[in-house]
């Protein structure tokens, strides 16, 4: 187990959280820098509470305002993207405190 000894740039951690987040995979950072458990949860919960929304949320919200709601709905990426923002600070943090430390 070589890359458990090798240090892992929380930097890297962020990034990678942000960009699947934007995608709808919450998680991904987590599972990259260790914390499998997180990681795991984090993306099973966001993709039900993702598939909810689409399933039940959008479309009543579209029969209700007689589909100018849906239009509202251009938002779905600015919530995936402040979602994995959020979520990579908690990456960020997990991985300095694995390593000993704040990291440069």
């Amino acid at each position: 187990m070589a890359d458990e000894t090798k240090k892992k740039d929380p930097n890297t951690g962020m990034i990678l959280e942000i960009i699947c987040a934007f995608f709808g995979l919450l998680g991904v950072g987590h599972i990259w820098a260790g914390n499998i458990t997180i990681g795991l949860i984090a993306l099973v919960v966001y993709l039900v509470v993702l598939i909810i929304e689409w399933v039940f949320i959008v479309p009543l919200l579209g029969a209700v305002t007689a589909g100018l709601g849906c239009c509202l709905y251009i938002f779905y990426p600015l919530q995936n993207l402040i979602v994995g923002v959020i979520s990579s600070l908690f990456v960020k943090k997990y991985i300095e405190e694995s390593q000993g430390g704040k990291s440069k």
